[in-house]
């Protein structure tokens, strides 16, 4: 189990940026926090191969239960949840804000991407 702490705002767009370009499809086998009585912020994902960690938003843990199916495509910032009813939604992975689309590190690509709301 590997767990995250972001600390500055440099470290939190790197850790934007790996996430974004982070692929991964799965099933969900754990929601939980990192911290006791804290509400829980992640997501423990069973993939083909491996078991990982992904830390989300509230709006996909509100919407995700254990046993739901979810993937993430490589270098996009959508989530997408199908839970065991197959009703599909997507979610943003990250809000991301408009001092870390014009960092100079954020890929040019992307610093127009994600900025309106997802209809599902």
């Amino acid at each position: 189990m590997s767990i995250w702490f972001v600390n500055t705002n440099l470290t939190y767009g790197k850790f934007t940026i790996e996430e974004i370009r982070r692929e991964y499809k799965g099933e969900i086998i754990d929601i939980y926090s990192s911290r006791k009585n804290v509400t829980p912020t992640f997501l423990e994902i069973k993939t083909k191969n491996d078991i990982i960690d992904v830390s989300v938003n509230n709006n996909v843990i509100d919407y995700s239960s254990i046993g739901d199916s979810i993937f993430k495509i490589k270098n996009e910032n959508i989530i997408t949840v199908k839970n065991k009813m197959m009703e599909e939604k997507s979610f943003y992975l990250f809000q991301i804000s408009e001092k870390l689309r014009n960092h100079r590190n954020f890929p040019k690509e992307w610093k127009k991407k994600w900025m309106v709301p997802l209809n599902n």
